[in-house]
């Protein structure tokens, strides 16, 4: 790299412009290289000049103009300028006015950009009922992804535009894999009558290591297979599935709850009805198909309880305020399934227990200095504890951990002190709020799916913070999403607190 600097620096015969940039695309300072550091402790005389790479309204900008690509790339950027109200320099009125005289064709093409509203108005109710019809049966993804943005839930779910397939490997991949790893792994047992709290570490790495390698050829055409570099990452992933086991062995060893249901589908054909909301419209309405992860029973005071537990190989962050814009819905329509349907599923009338993300991870845990492996172990539970959200009831909390009498849990998101109240920042709620939830539920989805039947379409992403779909969003070449044009602007909703979610839905409960 030296090199290559050192031959840059010594190619020029007469002057040598050296350039570096102030800020980022958004406006973020930026330090200079060193180079330029260098340059300036062996030559101290050296005199720096501003030089700004766009138009500023300056007499400078005839440099712009100075040839004909220069003029036609500036001008619509000036334009565009004058047409928000502000002030240009009159240079690029003469530039507009020579380029339109000349009839230039590029000019044209250029400039036709000026007046275009980067937006769609809705969908014909005729188009609509031919791309949704009534019943709309969609998945708890397609409406989290209406409610991320309108425009891309049309692209995704009304023209079904799709991706070239590529022979790689992709996080939906990996999170299939997982997903069916822990599926066949947990099956096993109950089918074999083994507690999983009784296996050692080497009886659950070896069921592990037979599952994994049973299904790793499956995966995308033997891709695991195929070089090196991919048999390498299937070893780690059979180390991840293993950790994934370990810590069920410890929510096993720890607790009362146990599986009663493993990939539960739900929909027309599931083993479970669909979730079905009716929409404004009487003659439309929302059957929701799915599957859930896994079930788990406890009973406590003859009363049965459940928990929904979905696994996670990506994010697993769990916020309440997600919920209650929509963001989330992924576990409170499970719970909902499994409450609506109790007397399918055991025949008996059940109280939610709890609804979770279980993380599937292999965690690498730092340290300054050497410490013992029982350490190590605990804080990998901490790294892989459950989020989501808890039944407010200190007995019922020591049935997922009975090891928390007091303090923070390793296994789920409750703290308890010794008087047995629980600390401010445990994510816990009380039967009567995960009712509360559950109709907010319904709620949403029915605004969804109006908006859906509606034939709403905006290109209008949500923006939380500096969080967006569009930093992931697979349209953005089709949206051309752009925050400078007054017609695109962000959905913005608001961080908000634990007990401002819980005011906020309570208030809705009222105006029910």
């Amino acid at each position: 790299e030296q090199y290559y600097i050192y031959v840059a620096l010594t190619r020029a015969s007469d002057i040598l412009y050296i350039s570096y940039p102030l800020a980022d695309e958004e406006g973020g300072a930026l330090m200079p290289s060193y180079i330029i550091r260098q340059l300036k402790r062996i030559y101290p005389l050296l005199e720096e000049e501003k030089w700004n790479i766009e138009p500023d309204g300056s007499d400078s900008d005839l440099d712009y103009v100075s040839s004909l690509s220069g003029g036609l790339t500036y001008l619509p950027q000036c334009l565009r300028t004058a047409i928000e109200g502000n002030k240009i320099n009159p240079i690029w009125w003469d530039v507009y006015t020579w380029f339109v005289s000349k009839s230039r064709i590029n000019c044209k093409q250029k400039l036709s950009g000026l007046f275009l509203k980067n937006q769609e108005a809705n969908i014909s109710p005729r188009l609509i009922k031919g791309l949704f019809k009534s019943p709309i049966i969609a998945s708890v993804s397609q409406l989290e992804k209406y409610q991320k943005c309108p425009f891309s839930h049309f692209m995704s779910y009304g023209l079904r535009l799709k991706e070239r397939a590529v022979y790689k490997l992709d996080a939906p991949d990996l999170g299939q894999f997982f997903h069916a790893s822990m599926n066949i792994i947990t099956k096993k047992l109950i089918d074999n009558s083994i507690n999983l709290a009784d296996l050692n570490n080497e009886e659950c790495k070896q069921i592990t290591s037979e599952v994994v390698d049973t299904l790793a050829p499956q995966l995308q055409n033997e891709i695991l297979m195929s070089t090196s570099r991919y048999r390498y990452l299937s070893g780690k992933l059979k180390k991840t599935v293993e950790r994934a086991v370990l810590t069920l062995r410890e929510h096993a060893k720890r607790g009362s709850f146990r599986p009663i249901g493993l990939e539960l589908t739900f929909g027309d054909g599931g083993s479970l009805p669909p979730l079905v909301v009716e929409l404004t419209d009487e003659t439309a309405y929302i059957k929701l198909r799915g599957r859930i992860d896994r079930v788990d029973k406890a009973v406590y005071n003859d009363k049965i309880y459940l928990r929904v537990i979905d696994y996670k190989s990506g994010m697993d962050r769990f916020e309440l305020e997600d919920i209650y814009y929509g963001l989330n819905l992924q576990l409170l329509v499970y719970l909902e399934v499994v409450l609506q349907y109790a007397h399918l599923l055991l025949g008996e009338k059940i109280i939610p227990g709890g609804i979770f993300h279980f993380k599937i991870d292999n965690p690498i845990i730092t340290s300054p200095v050497p410490i013992e492996q029982r350490k190590i172990e605990k804080e990998i539970l901490k790294k892989l504890r459950m989020k989501g959200l808890v039944m407010a009831d200190p007995q019922l909390v020591k049935l997922m951990d009975n090891e928390v009498s007091s303090g923070y849990s390793d296994l789920i998101p409750v703290a308890i002190r010794r008087d047995g109240s629980f600390y401010k920042n445990s994510s816990i709620a009380t039967e009567e709020q995960f009712d509360i939830l559950r109709r907010h539920l319904c709620r949403v989805i029915k605004k969804i799916g109006d908006g859906i039947i509606l034939g709403n379409v905006k290109i209008q992403p949500y923006i939380k913070g500096r969080n967006t779909p569009c930093n992931y969003c697979k349209y953005d070449a089709i949206c051309k999403f752009d925050k400078l044009l007054e017609e695109n602007t962000y959905r913005v909703i608001n961080t908000l607190s634990h007990d401002l979610v819980w005011q906020l839905l309570e208030r809705k409960r009222g105006e029910d």
